[in-house]
């Protein structure tokens, strides 16, 4: 078994997804074959219980989903449990005095109760024990597959052969190999094995300062630093929020009694996906080429908006629209804080820097003022860095 190379493989936060689905399906029986080999039984109360038929359009089908949560006590302890489940009209409606409570038998580890269900969800006859047995190797198979390792064999590679990219930028043609001669920066473009390098032109650049036109500071190795170190936080602000929300929710779980252990993890692990894609799909729109427009619209619209104790309060919302090259409009939309909407004119040319998701004017030349690209700061168009980050001004 072998990795496949990356540029080959499925979507990270698809992956995932996909990932955590299959862990959890695992887990799960893996969790019910120990209660039907280990688990003990005892006497559970329903707390709550709600059913819904499947098939809403045919009443022949007697099919309901069932989802209730129950309370059982092992030791003098309280434990909560709860379940989802599909079972017939007969099976679920239970005909009982209206003050008795329901009660139901419930298997649970000895050595740790919070793994329980009902038990007639874990009496399996030989077929579900042979079902439960397959559905783990097939999930962890499916695990690995999803994560990029493959059976086959790898492909053999012609010795000597090299792949050569063509990058062209500045108007010129490079050639960087990806193996064989070793080269840095952009390698000159060879004909072949023996045939001499041509010398490499490098594009000429400007630092000098200006106020008029595109700043060719994004490109200083300091901001690229600054913009790889935004990636970073993403990525990291992600992997612990998605291990933070199960962490809090399994804790909440375990001494909270109205909120059961399943439900719990259920809720936690949604919420720390859901957290996950939003940081992975911010640091993905990071990489995304910079995009120019031109303001064509400015207006102000009053707003109002309501608290938890029904109190009003309006503020005014300030609109920037702007028109990129390809004729999308984008929509600046900035509460109360009027400098933004100041700061840019209708006609003016923008760029916008994803990296850091800030915009630059191409003509500063009638401004006072600059923003900062790296962390949004308000500096004096005298100013050649940031009077916060210290970070070198796009000017």
């Amino acid at each position: 078994m072998r990795r496949v190379p990356a540029q080959k493989r499925i979507n990270p936060v698809i992956r995932m997804l996909i990932s955590a689905v299959l862990i959890f399906g695992a887990l799960y029986c893996i969790a019910i074959l120990s209660l039907f080999v280990f688990g003990e039984t005892t006497v559970g109360v329903v707390d709550s219980y709600a059913n819904r038929r499947v098939n809403a359009k045919d009443y022949s089908d007697r099919m309901r989903s069932v989802t209730e949560t129950y309370h059982f006590y092992v030791g003098g302890k309280r434990y909560t449990g709860f379940a989802s489940y599909r079972s017939g009209e007969i099976e679920a409606v239970i005909v009982r005095r209206e003050d008795e409570p329901k009660r139901e038998p419930i298997r649970y580890m000895p050595i740790l109760p919070y793994i329980n269900s009902p038990e007639h969800l874990t009496d399996l006859d030989s077929w579900g024990v042979l079902y439960y047995c397959g559905a783990i190797p097939f999930c962890v198979l499916l695990l690995l597959l999803a994560n990029g390792w493959t059976f086959s064999r790898p492909e053999a590679s012609e010795k000597g052969s090299c792949r050569r990219h063509v990058i062209v930028r500045w108007g010129e043609a490079y050639a960087l190999k990806r193996r064989g001669a070793r080269s840095t920066g952009n390698a000159a473009l060879r004909k072949g094995p023996s045939a001499p390098a041509e010398k490499t032109v490098s594009p000429p650049r400007d630092d000098t300062p200006g106020l008029v036109g595109w700043s060719s500071r994004c490109d200083d190795p300091a901001i690229l630093a600054a913009a790889q170190s935004n990636r970073k936080s993403a990525i990291g602000c992600a992997w612990a929020l998605a291990f933070l929300f199960p962490l809090g929710n399994a804790v909440a779980g375990l001494f909270v009694e109205e909120l059961p252990l399943g439900e719990a993890l259920i809720i936690g692990s949604g919420l720390g996906a859901l957290m996950m894609v939003i940081n992975l799909l911010r640091a993905k729109s990071m990489k995304k080429p910079a995009w120019e427009g031109v303001v064509i619209e400015k207006y102000e619209k009053d707003k109002r908006k309501y608290d938890r104790s029904d109190d009003v309060t309006y503020y005014t919302e300030f609109v920037i629209v702007i028109q990129t090259t390809t004729g999308r409009k984008h929509r600046i939309a900035r509460d109360s804080h009027r400098e933004m909407y100041d700061y840019f004119k209708v006609g003016d040319r923008v760029r916008y820097h994803p990296a850091f998701a800030t915009y630059e004017k191409f003509d500063k030349s009638r401004d006072r003022i600059i923003y900062c690209n790296v962390c949004s700061m308000m500096n004096p168009i005298s100013n050649d860095r940031c009077e916060r980050c210290a970070n070198l001004l796009f000017k």
